[in-house]
């Protein structure tokens, strides 16, 4: 399975993703206050997900939150769970 790609095909899927990476962007900027490059991370959280956070550290706590009410666990968690929207069996992989 290590050796295949993921492929995320569902709008559901897709805006899991993307909060995973704000998420993750945001906890490495916030702990090591290394800053990406391509605008302002916290803008760009904060547009998106209509966080009011002034702060970084306010911004990633925040999104956090959202992502445990959307989710219904906590980020980084090894819970099970499925996206809403993503198929209940993966699909299966192709013989080569």
């Amino acid at each position: 399975m290590a050796d295949q790609p993921i492929m995320i095909t569902t709008p559901a899927g897709i805006e899991h993703w993307m909060m995973t990476s704000a998420i993750s962007r945001l906890r490495i900027e916030v702990n090591t206050g290394l800053k990406f490059s391509g605008g302002s991370t916290l803008k760009a959280v904060n547009k998106l997900y209509g966080l009011t956070a002034r702060t970084k550290a306010k911004a990633l706590e925040q999104l956090l939150a959202l992502y445990k009410e959307k989710y219904g666990r906590d980020y980084g968690s090894n819970q099970p769970f499925r996206v809403p929207g993503e198929e209940s069996e993966p699909p299966a992989s192709p013989v080569r």
